[in-house]
């Protein structure tokens, strides 16, 4: 399995905006459009066979000089696809403050070089320009 992993380019943003729209933030494609002129290069593509089936964007820090934050990052986790490689466990944390708790416990469990908590969030019917 040969992944491409690349900035989007103008040609992938309709692509780009569908797969964030379904698996992480919703925006109107005014906000979309102007956050990839602003930055097009912190918008990274994963394609397989030219399709795209994940994304991972962010920006520069506005913290701290010479970093950047994390504000997105998902992959097609279609099991008959088989794009995830790595073995993944789903819990549900009804407590937050008991995030750092489940995270040691799936650690003792399956005894990983690590441990990555995601976070779901429902996703409201915002607009969609």
């Amino acid at each position: 399995m040969d992944v491409d992993i690349r900035p989007v380019r103008e040609e992938d943003d309709a692509s780009a905006y569908a797969f964030q729209c379904e698996y992480l933030d919703r925006e109107s494609r005014a906000d979309f459009a102007n956050r990839m002129e602003a930055g097009r290069d912190w918008y990274l593509g994963a394609f397989l066979a030219g399709e795209l089936v994940g994304v991972c964007y962010g920006a520069p820090s506005r913290r701290e000089a010479g970093t950047a934050q994390l504000q997105g990052i998902a992959v097609n986790l279609d099991e008959t696809r088989r794009l995830a490689r790595k073995e993944f466990e789903r819990v549900r944390i009804p407590d937050g403050r008991l995030a750092k708790s489940i995270q040691e416990q799936l650690r003792a469990k399956h005894r990983p070089a690590e441990v990555i908590l995601i976070f779901e969030k429902e996703i409201g019917a915002g607009p969609h320009a």
